[in-house]
């Protein structure tokens, strides 16, 4: 199994170059995202759980106009190392600590607390969620995204293969136990069942027909080649043959995945 998706510590599509193609492919929508949620929001500290490296800090603070100190926390020390060297120029407080946040007694009170991507490690996200809220300030938030592999489709294909390929990659990834491909209704009912009063819950749309931007091709190339990497030799072939087809070739294709996203809040 190829292992240049996963982070220094193991955890699968964690990597550097990963979260940098996947971040560059979003960046437009990512930056609606920013802008919105703080348009009436001014928090005067901002954690991000598994920062990785430092890329939607480093968002954060091309996007907004207000003065706030930034605190990153993730389990790789190289993704921190790449954080630090981000953040030298930038005109904020900024602090990195290395730690795979499981432990809340630790954190530190914020009035922000992003959690993205991050439920596919976390063994127990009841108690996550409502440790998260005994850490925020009168008026602060716990901001979720989490992707779900079931809303993650490319296409054109026949019925036939989607299935198989869909059937082939679940048990495949279910089977490694490393990390939940299958998340979102997991996650859903953790916030719909939380202490939190105020819970909004949205989903949000990413898409792209052909032709594909650069920033685009290489995460949606990589999204594939990695499920190639979980299939049986069968499914293998007839994937790799897909993308032959419709990427190599730039045969007319398309891709979309739906992200939830949830503001929580006292």
């Amino acid at each position: 199994m190829q292992k240049k998706w996963n982070n220094l510590s193991g955890r699968p599509l964690s990597s550097s170059d990963w979260l940098y193609e996947h971040h560059i492919a979003k960046l437009p929508e990512r930056t609606n995202f920013i802008k919105n949620l703080f348009s009436n929001f001014k928090p005067k500290r901002i954690v991000d759980l598994g920062c990785g490296t430092g890329l939607w800090l480093e968002l954060i603070n091309n996007t907004i106009d207000f003065d706030c100190e930034f605190i990153g926390i993730d389990s790789d020390k190289l993704a921190l190392e790449e954080a630090k060297k981000k953040s030298i120029r930038w005109n904020k407080k900024v602090t990195y600590i290395e730690s795979d946040f499981m432990n809340i007694q630790d954190l530190p009170e914020a009035d922000l607390y992003l959690a993205f991507n991050v439920f596919s490690y976390i063994k127990s996200p009841s108690c996550f969620i409502d440790g998260i809220k005994d850490k925020l300030s009168r008026n602060g938030k716990l901001v979720i995204r989490q992707y779900d592999g079931a809303a993650i489709r490319f296409g054109p294909m026949t019925h036939e293969l989607r299935i198989n390929i869909e059937n082939v990659l679940f048990n495949s990834v279910n089977y490694s136990q490393s990390f939940k491909h299958y998340d979102l209704d997991r996650v859903f009912d953790v916030i719909e069942n939380s202490t939190f009063e105020h819970k909004e819950i949205n989903f949000e749309l990413f898409q792209r027909n052909s032709p594909y931007p650069q920033d685009f091709y290489k995460y949606y190339s990589n999204t594939i080649k990695w499920t190639i990497n979980y299939l049986n030799e069968n499914m293998s072939k007839e994937l790799q043959h897909w993308y032959d087809k419709h990427l190599v070739e730039c045969n007319s294709s398309y891709f979309y995945e739906v992200d939830l996203i949830s503001i929580l809040s006292r």
